[in-house]
């Protein structure tokens, strides 16, 4: 062989070698180098965006909140007063709304206390499964009643089909039982200036008793005039205002008893980090047998546009006038709902967001709506 060819085929065993040949030891570590640096750089940059995502689901879940709390109260409002009796005579019904304020419109507080800041809105309406009742002082329903006593009769005359023996029994063991706020109203009887007169009473014995064709219970006596005892009574309806409007004394053949029930909204604040909205029946607490409507709540705040002062009042308690409705219930022509929401406290520790309410390190949000109950007559 040549010396052309063994150069040849040396040449040829030198490039099968290098042909298959892998990474040299410092190719290798430059490679997971860069490997690091990158991974390094898309872990921070997703480390940073985790919160952000928090962050924006936390709003987004705010806002759908926020607005299925505001869809639920609307619907009930809408239909406050409902459970119209056709027939009856009765000139200011459906009930309709009240409103408790707690004085203040401001919803900021630099010590996270809303207390202050937390309405109720009672929502009323009538007991459509049963007629309504006459109230007398006998079972025959012919004598009128005192309602400075403790004693009452209803009937339900003209009612068809009349009832039975049965529906006595279940109206008065099942409707008619102690906390039952009745509407005593005034229907044909010829009341002065055109304003019926009425008074509300809470009932007393643990069940209604049936006499004959009537049902007897006991209730809390009113003062002279038919002043509840208490004021504002168990619903709200009645406040120190309403006197003008008051009456102790019911005709059983013109005038009617009025089973009455509905809802509340106010804010349970027992838990200070995560204060609740939430829906309760009424005479019911706001921290009993509830339905959570929203969470982290701050500011609930419900004003009651009124003939009045024909602007929105947050302060049920200022008299009637040029500055206020006195609570009457009668007046209130809308609703405006304010709520104010705010986003879980943020747990990252380098986020330094604080919001402009009352400077928290959490995301707020406010809503108001207003609206006009349809049902009722104003």
């Amino acid at each position: 062989m040549t010396n052309r060819h063994r150069g040849l085929v040396k040449a040829s065993k030198t490039f099968h070698r290098k042909e298959w040949s892998g990474f040299t030891l410092v190719e290798l570590m430059m490679a997971m180098l860069i490997f690091l640096v990158i991974g390094a750089a898309a872990v921070n940059l997703i480390k940073k965006h985790v919160p952000l995502y928090a962050t924006e689901q936390n709003q987004a879940s705010l806002n759908v909140g926020v607005r299925n709390a505001v869809a639920q109260m609307q619907m009930d409002v809408v239909n406050a007063g409902s459970g119209f009796y056709p027939g009856a005579n009765m000139p200011f019904f459906p009930v309709g709304i009240t409103i408790a304020n707690s004085g203040t419109t401001g919803c900021s507080d630099a010590a996270f206390n809303y207390t202050t800041c937390f309405d109720r809105l009672n929502v009323i309406t009538a007991d459509d499964t049963i007629p309504p009742a006459h109230p007398s002082s006998d079972s025959a329903g012919k004598i009128a009643v005192d309602t400075t006593g403790t004693d009452l009769y209803l009937t339900f005359p003209g009612v068809t089909p009349a009832p039975t023996a049965a529906n006595l029994t279940t109206w008065a063991t099942t409707k008619f039982v102690a906390g039952t706020e009745l509407l005593l109203i005034q229907g044909g009887t010829d009341f002065s200036n055109s304003n019926p007169r009425m008074t509300t009473l809470q009932l007393t014995s643990a069940v209604g008793t049936v006499v004959g064709n009537a049902i007897r219970v006991t209730h809390t006596p009113t003062l002279a005039g038919g002043v509840p005892a208490t004021l504002p009574d168990p619903m709200g309806i009645i406040t120190s205002g309403d006197t003008d409007q008051l009456t102790n004394s019911f005709d059983p053949a013109q005038d009617y008893a009025i089973s009455l029930s509905g809802v509340s909204y106010g804010v349970d604040a027992s838990t200070p980090s995560n204060p609740k909205l939430v829906r309760v029946g009424f005479g019911s607490a706001l921290s009993g047998a509830q339905n959570v409507i929203a969470e982290q709540i701050i500011g609930f705040k419900v004003g009651a546009w009124n003939t009045f002062t024909n602007s929105y009042v947050y302060d049920s308690t200022l008299p009637k006038g040029a500055t206020g409705y006195g609570g009457d219930w009668t007046s209130i022509k809308a609703v405006r709902i304010d709520l104010t929401a705010r986003t879980p406290v943020n747990s990252d520790p380098s986020n330094n967001f604080r919001n402009k309410l009352d400077g928290g390190p959490y995301q707020v949000q406010k809503i108001s709506v207003v609206i006009n109950p349809r049902n009722l007559s104003m």
